[in-house]
């Protein structure tokens, strides 16, 4: 069986404002060989001060430092990964960038530092997942698969805890689905019932294909 194998790259909380963008650099030098894509996290809200780097202006600045990295014959997939919490307009010129830029693709996206506007009353600190953050998650991914008329393909990702969920998500836009907390609360084996059940669920929908389902909200 492929094991297919994806890197996160993100920046620890103590580097250097100056430094971050050699880190993304070195990470890739070192590890991409190692792997079938690499995602540039830009949007933990639990690093003082990442999600700065999602500007245009510094996004800029980080893939031009990863541009002189030598990384061998083999260049693998570079996607950006940002936050729900942006407003339309900075969302529409981070999915500009991205295409100017000749990204592979986005994940969206990261965790939410909003709370009682996903329903949620609890005062913890950092990033929420899971199930309130799915209809935030799946605006972004439907803003994004719309700002970029299909072309760059999304890996969609929060509050994916069943089949439907993966495929509300497909409809809004992406290609890939990404979960975690859902296997926190199902176990591992919510993999497998997710792959039996969707087959189920698009034919019910009329799709022949996931592909043909991706996006297809958007159409409708």
């Amino acid at each position: 069986m492929r094991i297919w194998i994806a890197l996160n790259f993100g920046p620890n909380k103590d580097t250097p404002v100056e430094k971050v963008a050699a880190d993304y650099a070195a990470l890739t030098a070192r590890l991409a060989p190692l792997a079938d894509f690499i995602v540039i996290n830009v949007s933990s809200p639990n690093t003082p001060g990442l999600r700065n780097w999602q500007s245009p202006e510094k996004m800029r600045e980080l893939f031009a430092a990863m541009e002189h990295v030598s990384i061998g014959a083999r260049r693998p997939p570079i996607l950006l990964k940002v936050a729900p919490d942006l407003d339309g307009a900075t969302l529409d010129a981070i999915c500009d960038t991205a295409m100017a830029l000749h990204l592979d693709g986005m994940v969206v996206c990261n965790t939410t530092l909003k709370r009682t506007e996903v329903g949620v009353t609890s005062a913890e600190q950092g990033g929420l997942s899971g199930h309130p953050i799915r209809d935030l998650a799946r605006d972004r991914i439907a803003n994004v698969h719309r700002r970029t008329q299909g072309k760059l393909p999304i890996i969609g990702v929060g509050g994916i805890m069943n089949a439907d969920d993966a495929l509300g998500h497909i409809k809004a836009g992406a290609t890939l689905v990404e979960l975690y907390t859902g296997l926190i609360y199902e176990g591992p084996g919510l993999i497998a019932s997710m792959k039996k059940e969707l087959p189920n669920l698009l034919r019910c929908e009329g799709f022949r294909s996931i592909s043909e389902a991706v996006g297809s909200a958007a159409r409708l």
